[in-house]
């Protein structure tokens, strides 16, 4: 039997995925007892039910498909890109040197593997401060009977920028946004929700500068604005934020040779479409898209399914790719990027990129294990991963699914 092995066992446990495991994990061990509530009234009164013995025994765990959720609300707003307001001007020129692709780990090297750059990270003196940002917002009458003003940040040639918003302080009610030249379409983050993915990043014992940052999307282009509105009533020195970096994104997402010369992927990954039994799997393995520090990295994540097929959106990774929670954080997943067909070198028109973060729950660098779950739901088709924590056997045929530098989805196949 050809089985996918996901990465090493979570919590030091050898974990393998299987494909065509079917169902919705109703077989599990999370069976729900039937209690009285609807029972006539002649029947006796039954005990109350006393809860399960929750199992720590390793169990076969099936995959599921996810029909989405309409709980989340979509962060992407709307307006016409001439209903904007004139923003405060940032330019950065051109890089003196294209940063080459590169797979340096930043602080060191786990031995395990390295995440693909393919941003780099810029300082911006303008706005390095409280005060000097202060100085360039230039506020006026917003449409709500606030205030709102923009700065526009220009980084020359970036195929894509991410600006990191240092955050101390947002009033209640406040609103960001950021998107991209003459777009219609924006990206809305309410100021409390921005302050408690910062507050996340806190609790997790991160007291840096890094910790207070809220990293925007890459909406593509060479530049993006970031616009804050307050409410009425609310002061503008409510407002203590500023922008010390951003991330000049050096890969073009939608050429996929542009793509592949970063990747570099090896005669060894094969086009994930060249197989048909592995369509389904590849449904859980998405693109991992992360900042550390002002510079940009791609790897690979699976979607797990638990035992009680409950629909939460755990992601595995690895600690060489997300080992804190400030990085889990910034992370931003694309779900279905893969070819039409076997080799024919376009990108699924249904690849979807889905503004997440995520909490992370455990990260080993001795497994090279990074366990998260994701903040927003992932699209409705893609599936919840089965997985097999016993033992492999040698010399069974085992195959595993990834994006290879960034890379549309790819296959390699061997022996356990």
């Amino acid at each position: 039997m050809k089985v996918f092995r996901v990465r090493d066992a979570l919590l030091c446990a050898a974990m393998v995925v299987v494909a065509g495991c079917g169902g919705g994990g109703s077989g599990s061990t999370g069976d729900v007892t039937a209690s009285s509530a609807g029972a006539p009234k002649q029947a006796p009164a039954l005990e109350p039910a006393q809860p399960s013995p929750v199992s720590n025994e390793p169990v076969l765990i099936e995959s599921k498909v996810s029909t989405g959720s309409d709980q989340d609300i979509d962060p992407f707003k709307s307006r016409p890109a001439s209903n904007a307001i004139a923003p405060r001007q940032i330019e950065l020129p051109a890089l003196i040197a294209k940063s080459a692709p590169d797979t340096t780990r930043r602080g060191g090297s786990s031995g395990f593997g390295v995440p693909v750059k393919i941003g780099q990270a810029r300082d911006i003196l303008d706005t390095a401060s409280e005060s000097a940002t202060a100085g360039l917002f230039a506020w006026s009458a917003s449409a709500t009977g606030g205030k709102i003003a923009a700065l526009r940040f220009r980084s020359t040639g970036a195929f894509g920028v991410r600006v990191g918003l240092l955050a101390r302080s947002l009033p209640f009610g406040s609103f960001v946004r950021f998107y991209a030249d003459r777009a219609d379409q924006l990206f809305e983050v309410p100021g409390q929700q921005l302050m408690a993915t910062l507050q996340r990043n806190l609790d997790a014992g991160d007291t840096s500068d890094a910790a207070r940052t809220y990293w925007s999307p890459n909406l593509g282009g060479e530049a993006i604005t970031v616009e804050i509105e307050i409410p009425a009533g609310a002061a503008t020195s409510e407002v203590r934020v500023s922008v010390p970096r951003l991330s000049h994104v050096f890969l073009n997402v939608h050429k996929l040779d542009s793509i592949e010369k970063v990747g570099q992927s090896g005669s060894c990954n094969l086009d994930v479409p060249c197989k048909a039994e592995y369509n389904e799997i590849s449904k859980s393995v998405a693109v991992a898209d992360f900042v550390d520090n002002g510079t940009g990295y791609v790897c690979s994540g699976t979607l797990l399914n638990d035992r009680m097929s409950s629909g939460i959106p755990y992601f595995l990774s690895a600690d060489h790719c997300i080992s804190s929670q400030t990085v889990a954080s910034t992370l931003w997943t694309r779900w279905f990027y893969k070819s039409t067909a076997c080799n024919s070198g376009v990108e699924n028109p249904a690849a979807i990129w889905v503004q997440t973060g995520a909490t992370l729950l455990y990260a080993s660098a001795d497994t090279d294990t990074s366990f998260m779950r994701l903040n927003s739901m992932p699209p409705a088709g893609v599936v919840y991963a089965a997985s097999n924590p016993f033992p492999v056997s040698a010399s069974t045929a085992v195959f595993g699914i990834h994006h290879p530098g960034g890379d549309v989805q790819k296959y390699s196949e061997g022996l356990a």
